[in-house]
């Protein structure tokens, strides 16, 4: 269909930086022009990325849990075989992610989930176990690469700001309200 939603938001995002932010003269309301503008950058960065996204994150954590279940199994604590049941379950659940997803919200869903997941097995390994057992530095390693990983995919869906409270600078060839 046309306009397509990136369509739409550049076509707003364009009248409000060009039609309506150069005519308003409170400072105020200015700010909160440029703060819509910007919410609106995002909702197009993410209606552009976030399926893709979503789909590799999911895919990469499902892949850690892959990885980490047999070494956190090793680790031979009773209550941990339901930790490891949900990492497996996870991963085979994100295996046909493509084929039976309805939208972003269920694809951010099973992403959450898979979160939850991982959450549990920071919190187990962290009550369970002696933070200088070194047998835990290579499951702890893999979890920090999947969180630098996550990090730099998040990035992709945001920009800076560069939005300040401070008084606009006097523009060129106008004199300061100041002496």
């Amino acid at each position: 269909m046309k306009p397509s939603p990136v369509q739409i938001l550049r076509s707003i995002r364009y009248s409000l930086e060009t039609a309506i932010i150069p005519r308003l003269d409170d400072r105020w309301a200015r700010y909160e022009a440029k703060t819509i503008d910007k919410m609106l950058e995002h909702l197009e960065l993410r209606w552009t990325h976030e399926t893709a996204l979503l789909l590799e994150d999911s895919h990469d954590l499902a892949g850690v849990f892959e990885r980490l279940a047999p070494q956190i199994e090793a680790l031979s604590a009773d209550d941990r075989a339901r930790l490891i049941d949900d990492m497996r379950a996870a991963a085979e659940g994100t295996a046909e992610l493509p084929e039976r997803v309805a939208g972003v919200e269920e694809l951010t869903d099973h992403n959450d989930s898979l979160r939850a997941v991982l959450v549990r097995v920071i919190e187990s390994l962290d009550e369970t176990t002696d933070p200088n057992d070194g047998s835990l530095s290579e499951i702890r390693d893999e979890i920090g690469r999947y969180l630098r990983r996550e990090i730099d995919r998040d990035n992709q869906m945001a920009h800076p700001t560069h939005m300040s409270f401070a008084p606009p600078k006097p523009k060129e060839g106008r004199e300061s309200a100041k002496p």
